[in-house]
């Protein structure tokens, strides 16, 4: 269990989630949840030959024409679309570390993991790239390409 989760004894062992182990990348995440089902969801995406920490733009150069205009399917009209703003923040967000996130978040040097709670992130599954744009599920993002 790492220093952050046990700082907050918030995630067990079984919150672990390997996504994808490859040649390539080795991405997971931690997951919890609130009593009203928000999600924190903390995700990490290492280069196997580096040993390094990744980001979004590591992996791919997501244009914002692509979240403007994503289409979340059955589930459209249960998720509000991604507006310009925060099309802004998922590409911000998904390339920085909980740390500078936190740091950000600062207000009278108090942090909190509740700041955690809807930080856009991302993790690899086989083929996709998947973008958590917040707390609820049925807003997160697909991005299927056989080159990942």
């Amino acid at each position: 269990m790492s220093e952050f989760a046990e700082d907050f004894n918030l995630f067990k062992d079984d919150d672990l989630i390997i996504s994808l182990q490859s040649e390539k990348y080795l991405s997971f995440y931690y997951i919890s949840f609130t009593p009203r089902n928000e999600r924190l969801l903390i995700s990490m995406t290492i280069d196997m030959k580096t040993g390094k920490r990744i980001y979004l733009d590591d992996i791919m150069k997501l244009e914002s024409h692509i979240l403007l205009s994503y289409d979340y399917g059955v589930n459209s009209e249960f998720v509000v679309p991604i507006n310009e703003r925060e099309c802004e923040r998922i590409l911000k967000e998904a390339n920085e570390s909980e740390k500078e996130y936190l740091l950000e978040k600062n207000d009278d040097n108090f942090v909190s993991i509740s700041h955690l709670y809807g930080k856009a992130t991302f993790y690899l599954k086989e083929g996709c790239v998947v973008i958590i744009r917040n707390y609820f599920s049925n807003a997160d993002i697909f991005i299927c390409d056989d080159l990942l």
